[in-house]
């Protein structure tokens, strides 16, 4: 009998330690697991194909500013317009931050719709994606032969976990095109 009993303890033990250890990995396992992609709302603060300045974004590469504070404001120049500037110049950036994609210079202007807008922004973990689309004009479409730099402008409210570095990534029609790493105050 007291081997038996012996045997049951044994077999007792390694069942509890089995549990534990069991327990111990799906915890490990469930801690592992990628953060969920998160819809972040935007509002538009501008979008256009000229700023109206006199001066444009000059690349030819799709482009992405952040701005988490009134500083970087001048970091866009006069690329876009001076209404666009004073908006954020006014921005709360306790509550929200701004970002501008700015398609690069066109050596035509298309009708409407054309040029660039923000599709989507979205938070999974410390990355924020920007998905945009850029329109390309119809081959039959008649284009005004005036140098144009659009942009679409939005402001994001930033929610109580956006704190701290974010890897921002600029999406355009499913391709990133370009990654940077900035501060979020």
């Amino acid at each position: 009998m007291k081997k038996l009993g012996d045997v049951l303890k044994g077999v007792a033990s390694v069942l509890l330690l089995a549990g534990l250890v069991t327990v111990s990995v799906a915890t490990m396992l469930g801690g592992c697991q990628k953060e969920k992609e998160v819809d972040l709302p935007f509002e538009t603060i501008e979008r256009a194909d000229l700023a109206g300045t006199g001066e444009y974004y000059e690349g030819e590469e799709p482009k992405l500013f952040v701005i988490t504070e009134a500083a970087e404001i001048d970091a866009l120049g006069n690329t876009i317009s001076f209404d666009a500037q004073a908006q954020l110049r006014n921005l709360d950036f306790d509550r929200y931050f701004a970002v501008a994609v700015f398609q690069g210079g066109q050596p035509d202007l298309p009708p409407p719709p054309s040029g660039i807008e923000v599709q989507g922004i979205s938070k999974q973990g410390i990355t924020i994606t920007t998905y945009i689309h850029i329109y390309e004009p119809a081959e039959e479409v008649e284009l005004r032969a005036v140098v144009a730099s659009p942009y679409h402008l939005v402001k994001i409210r930033k929610g109580e976990d956006m704190q701290g570095e974010f890897q921002f990534i600029l999406d355009v029609d499913g391709a990133t095109v370009s990654q940077q790493t900035h501060r979020l105050p």
